[in-house]
């Protein structure tokens, strides 16, 4: 796998500043005890796999809805290899729409898109300029860029990042709100964490390109807040809800809301032991509350013995409760991305996990699961590698009765895969 992700997304546990790696077990929380209720008989669809240059490679996010058509990114791949925009069709047709150049325009699209009145807006990990070389940590020169782009492939960016107080290398899908797109920089902006230049921040920027730091991520410890802010914003009741990787007191993640003004508070620091860690995932809100998974936590097993992982829901107050705990057996285990809710069920995936033999991953393949509101835990499907895919890490999306999703690699030229699940 080239520019493997799950390597960067655990790259807080490596790098300097970014704290212990071994995390200190909190208290048990609450958790809904029940069996795990065997898995249905699959309805996965494979709809597309892609095939290298100049298509696209390693779908890394999910997909958004525009029109009846589906539009995503691949963090690889397109004419130039380094990363492109694509079109799907619920039939399965595919075609790539725009290609990088890692110039000026940006390379290397590691989130997916937001559909604002007839366009498509995302960001870049690298490109754009600016002096940010994080070659190490699977990224590609420059600093990142935010970008729009038509169902034609006209593309314009928006706003080059210098690395500096503004931020670097952002990850996240944008949403609108009041006529802004708010967003976090992974890295960059100052704080405690001086090995990338800064822990992150939050930003907004306009359509017509007008950029401006909401908030700037300190790091962890005591008088930290958090570092690495990976996950999506959520907007809920007048405040962004999302989570950092990295930061909190004990150094293992955190949730935190802020502000359009940029009033930040963690509302939760992770402990690293029943409770969770390394959230690489953003929140959806559900009923008043907010939903999410943690990476890894609550266990031995899994990518780097650190467990794998939960499904946890939080009150805006900060009362945390775990829904499932994953065990990298059938169920699966270390998930990626962002929760669905469709009609009161939530849906996932795995990027580990499930009982299927996978070449591409000696712990599984990955699953795709269902959970509801009291914690009653389903499989839906089992990805197998060369048959459908493997690493499912991107956020679903439902369109006309149907959910549609991404695997990084995995398919026939193992380039990734986009699949649907009919409701």
């Amino acid at each position: 796998m080239s520019k493997t992700t799950l390597m960067r997304v655990l790259l807080c546990l490596t790098i300097a500043g970014c704290g212990p790696l071994g995390g200190t077990a909190g208290t048990t929380p609450n958790v809904v005890a029940r069996p795990l209720i065997p898995p249905r008989a699959p309805t996965y669809q494979l709809l597309y796999g892609f095939k290298g240059v100049p298509d696209g490679v390693n779908p890394e996010m999910g997909l958004v809805v525009m029109g009846d058509k589906l539009y995503g990114t691949t963090y690889n791949g397109g004419a130039y290899g380094q990363g492109s925009v694509f079109e799907i069709t619920t039939r399965g047709r595919e075609k790539v729409i725009y290609s990088f150049r890692a110039t000026e325009d940006g390379s290397n699209p590691y989130a997916g898109l937001t559909a604002v009145n007839g366009l498509l807006y995302g960001v870049t990990t690298s490109g754009g300029g600016g002096h940010c070389h994080y070659g190490n940590y699977g990224y590609g020169s420059g600093c990142g860029t935010v970008f729009s782009v038509d169902a034609s492939g006209n593309e314009r960016i928006l706003y080059r990042f210098h690395g500096t107080t503004d931020g670097s290398t952002p990850q996240t899908n944008l949403v609108e709100l009041n006529g802004w797109l708010y967003g976090t920089s992974t890295f960059g902006g100052g704080g405690t964490c001086k090995v990338l230049n800064g822990c992150g921040t939050v930003f907004k920027v306009s359509p017509s390109g007008v950029f401006r730091t909401v908030y700037h991520f300190k790091g962890g410890g005591a008088a930290g807040d958090g570092d690495v802010p990976i996950g999506n914003l959520t907007y809920l009741n007048g405040a962004f809800y999302g989570t950092t990787v990295a930061g909190g007191s004990k150094w293992e993640g955190t949730v935190y809301a802020v502000s359009p003004t940029g009033a930040e508070k963690v509302l939760y620091a992770f402990r690293g032991g029943n409770d969770g860690a390394s959230p690489r995932a953003g929140l959806i809100a559900v009923d008043g509350s907010l939903y999410g998974v943690t990476f890894s936590g609550a266990g031995t097993a899994c990518t780097g013995g650190r467990g794998c992982g939960t499904v946890f829901s939080i009150t805006t107050t900060g009362t945390e409760k775990i829904r499932q705990r994953f065990g990298n057996g059938s169920e699966g285990g270390n998930p990626y991305e962002n929760l669905t809710n469709v009609d009161g069920v939530l849906y996932g995936t795995t990027t580990v996990g499930g009982s299927v033999h996978c070449s591409q991953r000696s712990l599984g393949c990955g699953t795709l699961f269902a959970i509801d509101e009291n914690g009653t835990y389903d499989v839906l499907h089992e990805f197998g590698g060369v048959s459908d895919g493997a690493v499912a890490q991107g956020q679903l999306v439902e369109l006309k009765g149907a959910l549609y999703g991404t695997t990084f690699i995995g398919g026939s030229h193992d380039s990734g895969t986009i699949y649907k699940i009919a409701l």
